[in-house]
């Protein structure tokens, strides 16, 4: 019986790495300011009587944050695992998956 050996490809994490970086860094940041706008409907005071710090103004930049930022940074680093892992190859074009991250080599 003869083994025929497939060598593993060698898949692009790095970019993969980048967006679950920033999905837990966008995280804690528009859940934290959801956290924070709760509380101002808790207690009001907390807007400093600043305008914009208030519920309204802030309630934007938290949906905002946890919608586009968070949500599409997992879902592009659970695209480019899922890809590369299911069709067993590594991404076309590393500079191409580095420009989606904002780095661009």
């Amino acid at each position: 019986m003869s083994e025929i050996s497939q060598a593993q490809p060698d898949y692009n994490y790095k970019v993969v790495r980048q967006f679950t970086i920033m999905t837990i860094v966008w995280g804690i940041i528009g859940m934290g300011l959801g956290v924070f706008i709760a509380a101002q409907l808790f207690a009001p005071m907390l807007n400093f009587d600043t305008p914009w710090l208030t519920f309204s103004r802030l309630r934007p930049l938290h949906t905002n944050a946890v919608i586009f930022a968070f949500g599409g940074c997992a879902l592009f680093a659970t695209s480019y695992y899922i890809v590369q892992r299911t069709c067993q190859v590594r991404l076309f074009s590393d500079k191409l998956a580095a420009f989606t991250f904002g780095v661009g080599k």
